[in-house]
């Protein structure tokens, strides 16, 4: 009978999140756009960027089944037992499904929230967020200098189209970790994932700001960011029609204007942590893009660079949090690209029992992709 794990740890959390989203909806006098879940023009670039994921895996899959001589065709009966057994199970489906209703009831929320923001708490900390900065970085403001130092119309285009490459690279590793053979991994990945949306939409109450780009325009005038304006542009817009008829105005998905903390900057270094669990080439080709991430939030207006600091910070007390007791039993990959399952026996009882049920079950794997040919 075919046994589907139906519910996991971070459901539970994102129960509480959606009961506070209530609490605090009531308590303000706003509404929560909940009826977006059911807008599915939000959830098609989403799903076709995971259909466009999955099928990436299964090419890879069958170029190296080619060239390791297990077909004799490129998607030969191997590719096939491999695709089905491993990538395409129900299980795999069903938590692309459970992640992609999980993940957008956590940005509505978040959204919604961030939207209301000016009713629940409208102190303004720009002008704080601007002194950290210049303190940070030793008198200097960094803005200012990123902006002198990459204000070229290539590199400032370069670097704002990278910046929303981000809303691409989403689907791609949530398709990664939804498929990882380490399950325990990828819960934990997905409860760290779903913690950092909703304690950075709490940070984002606690220090309410607009974002440079809102506050001092005039240092971001001669930057060439068509793809950035034309959002800062909206953003603000919608931000304005929230302030000036709260009862009427229904926040969407991907609205709100607030600064602290950078989650676009939080989101790659948390997939960068996890990734080195996974491959070390993967984990440093996202560590040179949070770099690239952070300069662009700077230079681009969209956040103080201490914004990205704490979102950087906040990520990895996640990951040591959810990841913590499994440091020493899946260790990261090494340099020759070996995954965790190539750990040694640990000397622990428990642990080397457990090590010994995954490597017989990587036995029984290969004997089944050997008389599949």
């Amino acid at each position: 009978m075919l046994k589907i794990k139906w519910f996991y740890s971070y459901d539970w959390v994102i129960a509480l999140y959606f009961i506070f989203s209530l609490l605090l909806a009531k308590n303000f006098g706003f509404s929560i756009n909940y009826g977006v879940i059911f807008h599915l023009r939000y959830d098609l670039t989403m799903i076709l960027m995971a259909v466009l994921s999955i099928a990436a895996i299964g090419l890879y899959t069958a170029v190296v089944r080619r060239l390791q001589g297990q077909d004799a065709t490129l998607f030969g009966k191997v590719w096939r037992h491999t695709m089905f057994t491993k990538y395409l199970t129900m299980q795999h489906l069903y938590d692309l499904l459970h992640v992609l209703i999980a993940l957008k009831l956590v940005l509505l929320i978040y959204c919604n929230i961030k939207q209301a923001i000016p009713r629940i708490n409208p102190d303004l900390t720009d002008d704080i967020l601007l002194q950290i900065d210049i303190l940070l970085h030793f008198g200097s403001n960094p803005m200012q200098a990123l902006v002198t130092l990459l204000n070229n119309p290539t590199m400032s285009t370069l670097i704002d189209r990278l910046y929303v490459f981000w809303y691409v690279l989403k689907a791609p590793v949530l398709v990664l970790f939804i498929i990882l053979p380490n399950r325990k991994l990828s819960e934990r990945f997905f409860g760290a994932y779903f913690s950092l949306w909703m304690i950075g939409g709490l940070a984002a109450i606690l220090a309410p700001s607009l974002g440079p780009v809102y506050v001092y325009r005039e240092w971001f005038d001669g930057v060439t960011k068509p793809i950035a304006t034309q959002l800062q542009s909206q953003l603000i817009t919608h931000y304005l029609q929230a302030i000036a008829s709260p009862d009427q105005y229904r926040a969407l998905i991907y609205e709100g204007v607030a600064a602290f903390p950078s989650l676009h900057v939080g989101v790659v270094v948390l997939f960068a942590l996890f990734l080195s669990k996974v491959r070390r080439f993967l984990c440093i080709l996202m560590w040179i893009y949070a770099v690239i991430v952070q300069i662009g939030s700077v230079v681009l207006g969209w956040h103080y660079a201490i914004d990205g600091y704490f979102a950087a910070m906040l990520a990895f007390i996640l990951y040591r949090a959810f990841t913590n007791d499994l440091a020493h039993r899946y260790p990261v990959a090494s340099q020759k690209g070996r995954t965790a399952c190539d750990a040694e026996p640990p000397k622990d009882r428990v642990e080397r029992e457990d090590f010994i049920v995954r490597q017989k079950q990587a036995h029984s794997d290969k004997i089944r992709n050997y008389h599949a040919e």
